[in-house]
Order: structure tokens, then C-alpha cells, then sequence
């Protein structure tokens, strides 16, 4: 079973951000242990973890993680998606937002509200 370079990546980002690396994590971003035994046996073959005899944890190399990152261009490509725009319900609300809704978005609407009130009195007035 061969690994597709997405995840390659996908793996190596995970063990750059997590700092850490084993079989039940591999397992619950990818899916099954096969798969997972698969992404360790990968790693180890290519010098990006190493378990030593004498310790329980994996040995991770973050330089050589860095390294095969950065020269990937499918790094790059995603770095770039990844960049996009948040849409615009997703943002958060800033003061500036507050700002425009307090002192220009809301004396408009109560001058609009008192035009109509008074349009009506006077129209009350006049039957």
C-alpha cells in the first residue's frame, strides 16, 4: 500500500504540529491502523523518526521534517490555499464594526424611524 505525497505531508505537518508521533495518532487523522503502520513504516524507512532500542517514545528529526516541507512544492501550493481570504461571516466583530454600527448605522435608522413618525402625526393630524 503506497502513500500519496498529500499524505506524506499531511503526516509530517501532523508530527510538526503535535510534536510527537505514534501509532493511535497517525490512526485517528488517517483512519486505520493499517494505514497508520503503513505512515510509521514510511517515516522510519525515510530517516524522519527512529525508535531506539533503549526508549519507549519515537526520536524525531524536525530538521529533516522541515527540510522535505520546504522543498515540496505541495508545501507551498497549500501554505498559499491556506492564505485565502476568511469569509465574511467567519470574522469576528471589531471595534471598528462596532464604531460604524453605534455612530453611523444607527442615528440613520432613527432619523429614518422619526421622519416616519412624524409623516404619520401629521397625517393624524390633517383627517
Amino acid at each position: 500500500m503506497s502513500m500519496t505525497d498529500e499524505e506524506k505531508i499531511q503526516a509530517l505537518r501532523l508530527i510538526r504540529e503535535r510534536k510527537r508521533i505514534s501509532q493511535e495518532l497517525l490512526r485517528a487523522n488517517f483512519g486505520s491502523s493499517a494505514r497508520a503502520i503503513n505512515i510509521l513504516s514510511w517515516l522510519e524507512s525515510n530517516g524522519f523518526i527512529s525508535k531506539p532500542e533503549d526508549l519507549e517514545h519515537w526520536k524525531i528529526y524536525y530538521d529533516k521534517i522541515e527540510k522535505y516541507l520546504t522543498d515540496n512544492s505541495i508545501e507551498r501550493e497549500t501554505e498559499i490555499v491556506d492564505q485565502q481570504p476568511e469569509p465574511w461571516y467567519l470574522k469576528q466583530v471589531t471595534n471598528d464594526m462596532l464604531g460604524n454600527f453605534f455612530f453611523v448605522y444607527l442615528p440613520v435608522v432613527a432619523v429614518v424611524i422619526g421622519v416616519l413618525m412624524l409623516l404619520g402625526l401629521y397625517i393624524w393630524v390633517k383627517i
